[in-house]
Parts: C-alpha cells; sequence; structure tokens
C-alpha cells in the first residue's frame, strides 16, 4: 500500500482484492482509492493495510506544553479509529488513555454534528489521570465532567455542556431498571444523551462477567447505543480464559456464542467444580478478542531490572496453627472470648486461613480479633531494616493495615486505612509518601492498583497474598515507569501451603494472560 499524501488516494498493487463496496480507479494498472474516512474503514474492516486517518486530516496531535506524542501512542489511536469497535490491550503505563483522547478529539472534530464521548473507569483513574490528560494536552478546547457522588450531583453533572463525561464503573447502575423495569434517575438522563457516541470502557476486565448488573447497564445504556465503543485494559483475562467473554460481548454487538459453549471450547473440566484452559485456549483468545492491539511497556520506555524470588516462608506460632488445624477439621473456631468464627465452604476457608496467617481474624459480626503472629512481623522489620530506599507494604486486610501502623511508626510510615481508601486523605498520604521522608507506604492493594505513579519506591512488600489477579499486576506496575531507574523488587511472605497455593495461582494466571497478550503484540 502506498499513500498519496498530494492526490489523496490510497494505492493498492493490481492483484489486491478490494471490498465489494469500493469502487476504485485504475491508473497503470494499480488500484488507487479515494482517502475517504468510509473507504478507510471497509479496506480496514478488510483486512488491508491502511494510512491512518490522522495523516490523511493531518491531525496536530495536542499535548502538554514541551511534549510530542510517542509513535506507539499514534499506533494505538489509529488503531481505535479505524476499528471502531475494539480492544486495545497495551501494557500499564504506555499512555492509552491519551491516544484514546486524541482518537475521540479526531472524530468530534470531523462530526458534522455534536458528538460527545462517555468514559467509564475507576474513579481514581478518572480523577488522576482522565481528568489531567484532557485539561493538560487539550488546554481548554476540550471540557470535562465527573459525574461523581450523590445521584443528584451526577445528574447536575451530566447536563453541562462538555465533551468528556467521566463516571465510574458503578456509577452507571444507579437508576438502571433491572429486570425489565424503567429506568430513572442518572441512568434515564443518560440514555436522552443522544449525542454521546463514543464510549471508552477502561480497566476494561471489569466486564469480564455478563451476568453481573455492571455488565447489564454498561452494554444497555451505552455500548449498543453508540457508534465508537472501546475496551481498554492491560490485564483482559486475569483469572483465565473465561474471562474474554463478557468483553467480547460488551464491545462486538454481532457476537452471538452462548456463554456455555465459549467456556467448553476454552476449558476442559477436572472434577465437578474446576476447569482449567483448553490446549490452544491462548490462540482461542486471540481470536475471539479482535481487533485488538498491544503496545508492551518495552517498546514505550526501557524497563528496569524486575526480581521475584520464591514466597519467603515465615514460622508459624504455636497458637496459629492451634487454629489452623482447628478450622481445618471443624469449619469452626472459638475465639477466647467465646465469639464463633464459621468457615462455611472452600472460599471461606481459604480467607480464614489468611486471616490466621496474618494474625488478625473476623468474626461473623466483622470484628477483628487479633493473634500473636511475630515471625511474620518480625521478618517484615528485618526487611524494612535491610532493603534501602522507599518500600511499599501491601496487606490484604484493612485491620492488618492498621495494626501494621502502630507497629511500623518507627521506620516513618504513612498508612492508607479503611476510611481513607478515597478521596482527599489518600491523596494526602499518597503524596506525602512521595514527596516526604517517610520510607513505607502501608496499604490494602486496592487503593493504589490504579492511575498512580510510585516510581519514588522500588520494593512492594506482599505482607500475605491477595486474591485478585488483576489488583496483584496492576500494583506489581505502579513502581514501573520511565522514571524508575533502581532494580525492582517484588517480596512475598508466607507462612502456610494455602498462602503458597495462592501465589502459585496468580502466576499462573499471569503466565497464560502473558500469552495471550504476546499474540497480540506480535500483530504490531
Amino acid at each position: 500500500m502506498i499513500y498519496s499524501h498530494k492526490h489523496r488516494l490510497i494505492i493498492y498493487p493490481p492483484e489486491t482484492v478490494l471490498p465489494l463496496d469500493i469502487r476504485p480507479e485504475y491508473r497503470k494498472g494499480y488500484a488507487c482509492v479515494e482517502a475517504r474516512y468510509n473507504n478507510i474503514l471497509m479496506l480496514a474492516a478488510a483486512g488491508l493495510d491502511v494510512p491512518s486517518p490522522f495523516d490523511v486530516w493531518e491531525y496536530d496531535w495536542p499535548c502538554r506544553p514541551g511534549e510530542e506524542p510517542h509513535p506507539t501512542q499514534k499506533i494505538m489511536s489509529k488503531h481505535m479509529i479505524i476499528h471502531p469497535r475494539s480492544y486495545v490491550f497495551s501494557d500499564m503505563r504506555t499512555g492509552k488513555s491519551r491516544s484514546a483522547l486524541w482518537a475521540a478529539d479526531q472524530i468530534m472534530r470531523r462530526a458534522r454534528t455534536r458528538v460527545r464521548c462517555l468514559i467509564v473507569s475507576d474513579i481514581e483513574a478518572l480523577s488522576k489521570s482522565w481528568e489531567p490528560e484532557i485539561f493538560a494536552n487539550f488546554m481548554g478546547l476540550r471540557s470535562c465532567a465527573i459525574l461523581y457522588g450523590s445521584a443528584a450531583k451526577r445528574e447536575k453533572e451530566l447536563e453541562r455542556d462538555v465533551d468528556f463525561y467521566l463516571i465510574n464503573h458503578d456509577g452507571l447502575k444507579i437508576g438502571f431498571g433491572k429486570h425489565g423495569k424503567e429506568h430513572t434517575g442518572l441512568a434515564r438522563d443518560i440514555l436522552r444523551h443522544n449525542d454521546i457516541k463514543l464510549a471508552v470502557f477502561d480497566e476494561a476486565a471489569s466486564y469480564r462477567n455478563k451476568q453481573t448488573e455492571q455488565w447489564r447497564a454498561a452494554y444497555n445504556l451505552v455500548s449498543k447505543r453508540v457508534s465508537y465503543a472501546w475496551a481498554l485494559t492491560g490485564t483482559p483475562t486475569p483469572n483465565g480464559p473465561i474471562d474474554a467473554y463478557g468483553i467480547k460481548k460488551l464491545i462486538d454487538l454481532n457476537y452471538k456464542e452462548p456463554f456455555q459453549d465459549w467456556q467448553d471450547r476454552c476449558t476442559v473440566r477436572k472434577g465437578p467444580f474446576r476447569r482449567v484452559p483448553a490446549p490452544g485456549a491462548e490462540a482461542m483468545v486471540d481470536a475471539l478478542l479482535s481487533p485488538a492491539v498491544r503496545i508492551s511497556r518495552g517498546q514505550r520506555f526501557v524497563e528496569s531490572e524486575v526480581q521475584v524470588p520464591p514466597p519467603l516462608l515465615v514460622a508459624m506460632t504455636d497458637r496459629q496453627k492451634e487454629l489452623m488445624k482447628l478450622l481445618k477439621q471443624e469449619l469452626l473456631i472459638t475465639m477466647d472470648g467465646g465469639e464463633d468464627i464459621p468457615a462455611v465452604n472452600e472460599a471461606s476457608l481459604r480467607t480464614k486461613f489468611i486471616q490466621l496467617a496474618c494474625g488478625a481474624i473476623y468474626d461473623a459480626e466483622h470484628n477483628t480479633h487479633h493473634i500473636e503472629a511475630g515471625p511474620r512481623l518480625d521478618t517484615l522489620t528485618t526487611l524494612l531494616e535491610r532493603i534501602p530506599g522507599k518500600i511499599i507494604v501491601c496487606s490484604p486486610l484493612t485491620s492488618v493495615v492498621a495494626m501494621l501502623d502502630k507497629k511500623l511508626a518507627s521506620f516513618g510510615c504513612v498508612s492508607i486505612l479503611g476510611q481513607d481508601k478515597h478521596g482527599p486523605r489518600r491523596t494526602a498520604a499518597i503524596t506525602r509518601f512521595i514527596n516526604g521522608p517517610d520510607k513505607v507506604l502501608n496499604t490494602h492493594p486496592q487503593p493504589i492498583s490504579r492511575g498512580l505513579d510510585l516510581t519514588c519506591a522500588s520494593t512492594i512488600i506482599h505482607y500475605a497474598p491477595i486474591d485478585r489477579t488483576e489488583t496483584y499486576l496492576q500494583v506489581a506496575q505502579r513502581i514501573n515507569g520511565p522514571a524508575q531507574k533502581q532494580v525492582r523488587r517484588i517480596i512475598r511472605l508466607a507462612g502456610c501451603g494455602i498462602e503458597i497455593d495462592m501465589y502459585n495461582k496468580l502466576e499462573r494466571n499471569e503466565s497464560l494472560q502473558g500469552v495471550i497478550l504476546k499474540l497480540k503484540e506480535m500483530r504490531i
């Protein structure tokens, strides 16, 4: 393919098979197609190489003062604008947000009528990434409103005359009519916005389960009504190939395969309650989630070395061993104060074991009971003493975060406690850690998993494993980026077999997903 900018023609060799709706002009045997947007869309849909519409339209790529668009960001923008309903699986920290904004901006510029864009993401990413990107790059030429807070406040923000509406995933459920009931409030108002023609589903792995109200709201209120729908995520299948189904159904309105058929194709049954990826599952997911583009971090910047040693084994106290043995045998333990703590199923049993390993277990009323777990705490403090630089300590329980807040005070510790997970106190804690002298950021993984640059630290210590692969991967990337010049370390503490099994599961899911994403990367 050759693009003649002077004549606005796309030139193909004589043997090229063009779509039936394309009417080329033949010059010296070559097929010459007028470089109009509709032609480019048809040619791209047929799998032919096409010029970037941004080049055809001479887009000016608005950026922050002093910055230039990275070539890989242009690749992502081109992909989105020539594939109106598609996927972007680029790694975290590669500039997906800015690429999507450029694609949306160009569509708005070319539209004959007013076009607006709805961006759906995690609230932290909206306020810390999307909103600043809109203001800094377009410098007043584009406007936005975050639909957050009470239902009334969200409805008022939706009335503003802006280009981009930003809303969190759960926000779409407000007023959504379940089981065919009429939509009210915010959901009704979104439906009335016929000028919302663009939708960006950031952190799209949130939609892997088609049966959730969150998925139904996103599909019925947004996806099936817009002309452009883009799914952005660096972790499309955090738990295995089955995850791909919900994302596919959300974006591709023509995909009709029943879930059971997809599940039977991509997995095989191992016992009554367990499925494992089928041979060739990676290729199946690659074919399903198309058209897609992926930029790896290595294509965007030079990554520093990362070290992930095997889980560091810590001793268990006699009391921890005693309670674990009792819980395994009876599925019930009674604390010294008489409170009963049951484990009603396998998942609950696993959770209770993690709580016991950390030294803080919840009863049925969610009251915390502390158990002596000295060796684990001693191991953590030894690591903090020996490892230089700032360190992030992640605990899967907010009660453990609160306990460590007191235990680690001597190191200079900033903690994100349960009530601080969102809002200004969380922001203040992170700002203090980044800019201040404190050595330790003590937190649950979730509050720091999105939209943050924590490259001031180079080490993450998992006090115990979490059970969400996506969050586990996202947290690891908070200390990765162009500004990271130190060797990155991911240290994981484990005291029992269940913890090691959970770490192994996180690694297996990461490995499978890595193969799937590598297939996408090879297409660039």
